[in-house]
């Protein structure tokens, strides 16, 4: 069987294009800002962006009974995955940050066997390990195992973590309700939690300090690597799934690698190139055959 290719296949490719560069992005940003004041503002920007969303589309609000699962999705999804990372970003290098973040289908694919939700096919299994096979090729040589950098790759697993969580539990809401309306509704209570937690920065902050550099930086993460990002992700996961969805968190590395290496100066060799094919090889796997059920 032929992989069948999608306008979604197409928009995921371009998330992993914001994706990719959003690492670089706030390795920079946060260099002026602090780390906690930085993701209170984008988180903000990004929750009021998708508020007016919201209103022009006038989206009818969940029921009541859907409350509880959003605002547990939110907590997980968006409190604690931008807790962890913000904090993992800040302690470990953009090499390591991409190699975590291409275990996301791995995460998924454990989350929907633990939830007995899905059969998970052996082609599926072989496009994951394939992918990562070709992180690994790209950023392994690079991968610091230093102590200095290890609670910083912790708190990038537990980001893992909480955004598999977060793709497997949100489909059965996005049965019922658009990508618009579970992205904005999770989101916004996200960011209501996470106020208290740069409260001190953005009151400690020197304004005068912070390059229109970083103030673009901080608009782009915001706009592109929230935003429209996340919506869609929430469609693609409506449409195809979690598994096939979370496979493009593999993807994720190539732009990372290669933007990292024009911006900040981090060497492309062979390894990378290599790895950067096997991750494409891997993708094309996934799309021959799905899970046994999606979720």
């Amino acid at each position: 069987m032929r992989p069948h290719v999608t306008p979604i296949d197409g928009l995921l490719l371009l998330m992993t294009i914001f994706w990719g560069s959003n690492f670089s992005i706030v390795k920079v940003a946060i260099s002026e800002f602090p780390a906690f004041a930085f993701n209170t503002i984008r988180m903000g920007i990004a929750a009021i962006l998708f508020l007016g969303l919201l209103r022009f589309y006038r989206e009818p609000l969940p029921p009541r009974s859907d409350w509880p699962t959003l605002v547990g999705l939110a907590i997980v999804g968006h409190f604690f995955y931008q807790l962890c990372f913000i904090e993992g970003i800040v302690r470990t290098s953009v090499s390591n940050s991409s190699l975590i973040l291409g275990l996301t289908p791995v995460f998924v694919a454990l989350v929907m066997l633990c939830r007995g939700s899905a059969k998970v096919s052996a082609v599926h299994w072989l496009g994951i390990s394939l992918s990562f096979a070709g992180l690994y090729l790209i950023v392994g040589r690079q991968a610091s195992v230093a102590l200095d950098s290890v609670l910083g790759d912790v708190f990038m697993l537990g980001a893992v973590l909480c955004w598999a969580v977060y793709t497997v539990f949100a489909k059965k809401l996005l049965t019922k309700h658009s990508p618009l309306v579970v992205t904005a509704c999770t989101f916004i209570i996200g960011t209501v939690l996470f106020l208290p937690l740069g409260f001190v920065d953005l009151v400690q902050i020197d304004w005068m300090t912070i390059s229109g550099t970083a103030w673009a930086g901080l608009t782009y993460s915001a706009v592109f690597a929230l935003v429209v990002s996340y919506l869609i992700w929430c469609t693609a996961v409506q449409r195809i799934g979690s598994a096939r969805t979370s496979i493009y968190g593999n993807v994720v590395p190539v732009p990372a690698m290669i933007i990292a290496a024009l911006w900040l100066h981090e060497p492309i060799g062979f390894a990378k190139v290599a790895g950067a094919l096997a991750i494409l090889v891997g993708v094309g796997l996934t799309k021959i055959q799905r899970v046994t059920r999606s979720v």
